[in-house]
């Protein structure tokens, strides 16, 4: 078995048939070509063949324009009710491997959208503890009376001493373990 190398003009014919829209094993099949196994080899390996990479992936995007010709093709050629099915599977594998060479400009599109309003409207009364919301719903009546008194109540729920109008904070009380 031959080894072969990949040359620069080897990259081109290679290339220049598969935009043409050969078949590896058709290029293969060329007199001092090399086999099917090492050019797919040597288009998968992007580190140690950078450029034919490159020249490959260009070359299957411009095949995707031979096999949409062959599409049409397959659906002008049929006759009759048997043709015709024929002729549909034809047309749905070009268009599949062309929507895979070059699927910017054959794959179906999705085009997916939304419009969304998210609101999150909350009350500061709502959200309140119990003394705040008597505390507001009396300022809301006008009553100052009401709102000292529940200004009082949340100063006792949280530890303080009223004496008149001045408050103070008690220490916290600390629980024995016993």
């Amino acid at each position: 078995m031959k080894k072969h190398t990949l040359t620069d003009d080897l990259e081109r014919e290679i290339c220049r048939h598969i935009a043409e829209g050969w078949t590896l094993k058709q290029i293969a099949a060329l007199p001092d070509f090399p086999p099917v196994h090492a050019i797919v080899r040597w288009a998968t390996d992007e580190r140690r063949f950078p450029r034919f990479v490159d020249r490959y992936r260009h070359a299957r995007r411009a095949s995707a324009e031979v096999l949409v010709e062959k599409a049409r093709e397959a659906v002008e050629s049929a006759t009759d009710r048997d043709s015709a099915q024929a002729a549909r599977v034809k047309f749905e594998g070009y268009k599949w491997l062309a929507s895979r060479f070059h699927p910017e400009r054959y794959a179906d599109r999705w085009q997916i959208g939304a419009n969304l309003r998210v609101e999150r409207q909350t009350s500061l009364a709502d959200a309140a503890p119990a003394w705040l919301q008597e505390a507001i719903t009396a300022a809301g009546k006008g009553t100052l009376e009401a709102v000292r008194k529940a200004s009082q109540q949340s100063n006792l729920q949280q530890g303080a001493e009223i004496e008149g109008d001045e408050i103070r904070r008690l220490p916290a009380r600390r629980q024995c373990a016993g």
